[in-house]
């Protein structure tokens, strides 16, 4: 049998269900790349992905950071990639009881854990230099060392964020070194 990549798509997120609903974790953590870009095959799966994620977050506290491909879509030429971020469908996701979206809310804490996240922006995948932009990380680590320093000594400290490729450069590192786990994605 012959799939298309939103068959795939869709194939591998209902195993990933699976076997989430087998191990029952009490957290689990999607890092960015739900959408494959805000195009017509996006809208499509949009209302499947909400169910999804709904019926995830019945089992499961369930955390999730937007990645590149959530934020861009190709432009008509299939040339460039442009911002093009759907509000709306976040919004929607971010309303599900039992889900954190890291974005809407910079941290979670419980009597177990602490998560936080480093959001990046567009203009961080995509900008003149054609490359991922450490200074832009940079200034999105200080800006947000409130939730990234002086955490709780006695959880599990997460760090989730979509781009690993500087997280382990010293001056990163630095505003970091409190987490006990980074999570990431991006890496195709």
């Amino acid at each position: 049998m012959k799939m298309n990549n939103q068959e795939k798509a869709l194939f591998v997120l209902e195993k990933l269900k699976e076997m989430l609903l087998l191990s029952n974790p009490t957290y689990s953590f999607y890092t960015g790349d739900l959408l494959n870009s805000n195009d017509v095959s996006k809208l499509i799966i949009a209302d499947y992905l909400l169910r999804w994620v709904e019926e995830i977050a019945q089992y499961t506290r369930l955390f999730i950071i937007k990645g590149n491909h959530d934020l861009m879509s190709r432009n008509q030429n299939n040339t460039l990639w442009q911002y093009d971020f759907d509000s709306s469908f976040w919004d929607e996701l971010s309303s599900i009881d039992n889900v954190c979206y890291l974005p809407k809310e910079p941290s979670y804490e419980d009597n177990h854990i602490y998560v936080s996240s480093i959001d990046l922006p567009f203009e961080y995948y995509e900008n003149p230099t054609g490359k991922e932009d450490f200074n832009l990380l940079l200034r999105n680590v200080e800006m947000n060392k409130q939730f990234l320093s002086d955490l709780p000594n006695d959880k599990l400290k997460v760090l989730l964020c979509h781009s690993a490729k500087f997280l382990t450069n010293p001056e990163i590192l630095s505003y970091l070194k409190e987490f006990d786990v980074f999570l990431s994605g991006h890496f195709h």
